[in-house]
């Protein structure tokens, strides 16, 4: 994570948080869970994107 902590990676950045989320999600072995807090991720980087804007 360090070597993707410059501005610039940001996108790389954001997929490598997306990973690390959904290998945490699946270890618990629930799917609707993971399901939800998929959607839930979804929604928050559709909402970081328009603040960055």
């Amino acid at each position: 994570m360090k070597a993707l902590s410059l501005p610039s990676d940001l996108d790389a950045l954001l997929a490598l948080d997306r990973r690390i989320h959904r290998f945490i999600y699946r270890s618990a072995k629930n799917r609707y869970l993971f399901d939800t807090l998929d959607d839930y991720h979804n929604l928050s980087l559709r909402t970081l994107h328009v603040a960055m804007r």
